[in-house]
């Protein structure tokens, strides 16, 4: 699960899910298109982590998957707390050689 909100914006933030997941940044689906360049403030709460983090985030690109109503986002880390990229590494690491 992800909470996302621009830093410009002023107000909540909206949840959705992660659809794919690195070290390097994620792709979510969100209900408006957000600017490429853009930054979020996430709020990632991951199945294989006690805890949640809080990360600063880049839009690289935003799709139009459903016209008008979802997107899908893809986004950089910019700013993650250490501990929290090695469990994603360790994460991808299980998945890859369970396959």
């Amino acid at each position: 699960m992800v909470k996302y909100r621009e830093l410009s914006q002023a107000g909540g933030f909206d949840i959705t899910s992660t659809r794919n997941i690195s070290q390097g940044g994620v792709t979510i689906t969100t209900a408006s298109k957000l600017e490429a360049g853009s930054f979020l403030e996430l709020t990632l709460r991951l199945p294989f982590a006690a805890e949640e983090a809080h990360v600063k985030a880049e839009v690289v690109a935003c799709l139009e998957t459903v016209k008008g109503s979802v997107w899908e986002t893809r986004i950089k880390f910019v700013d993650m707390p250490e501990e929290y990229g090695k469990k994603i590494d360790e994460f991808i690491g299980r998945r890859v050689q369970s396959k």
